[in-house]
């Protein structure tokens, strides 16, 4: 399921970087951190929740000074009956940023494979989409790299619904210097340090 979805995320990604010098801020990132589950019963009543480990590599283009799209691999790690990971692509609007921070949601589509444990004991591979809705915390350095907390739903499929919560580091893979980078992309709500007088 790996290969497969990696198929559909490699073209995209090297479409991206083919087209650098057009895009005014890209980014790479790798986070990971944790997975909590909330599985429906037969009497769609949320079940007792497991946890795990989850990673994600994401791909981040802005548009403009307020909206993003991004491109992601999210491995939701393991529950007791379920193996899930799978390909997200989302939108994200920038609510509020300042010279260092910036605080962005996403929402968009998720095509997860899952790996379910039968009660016979054998295991049957499922896949679909299911929506996916994100929010996220960047710190940018004064270098090319910044550091990213993300929060993850991905909404009920097969039985299976996860929160993940994820810690990482980050690349800026744009031409455009760190502080040039901050002053294109401001959220509706933006703060700036004023001079000292």
């Amino acid at each position: 399921s790996f290969l497969r979805s990696f198929s559909i995320l490699l073209p995209i990604l090297a479409l991206a970087l083919l087209a650098g010098p057009r895009l005014t801020a890209q980014e790479f990132s790798f986070l990971a951190g944790g997975m909590s589950t909330a599985s429906h019963n037969r009497l769609n009543e949320l079940a007792t929740g497991e946890s795990s480990y989850s990673w994600q590599l994401d791909f981040r283009h802005a548009f403009d000074g307020h909206y993003a799209w991004s491109a992601s691999w999210l491995n939701e790690g393991h529950a007791a009956t379920h193996h899930r990971d799978g390909f997200a692509s989302q939108l994200w609007a920038q609510v509020l940023s300042s010279d260092r921070f910036e605080l962005s949601f996403g929402a968009g589509a998720y095509r997860y494979f899952d790996t379910q444990l039968l009660a016979s004991g054998e295991t049957t591979n499922l896949h679909g989409w299911t929506p996916i809705y994100s929010s996220s915390f960047t710190y940018y350095t004064a270098s090319p790299w910044f550091l990213r907390l993300t929060a993850n739903r991905v909404s009920q499929a097969r039985g299976l619904a996860t929160n993940t919560l994820l810690l990482g580091a980050g690349y800026l893979l744009s031409k455009d210097s760190p502080d040039r980078r901050r002053a294109l992309h401001r959220g509706f709500w933006e703060t700036q340090r004023t001079p000292a007088e």
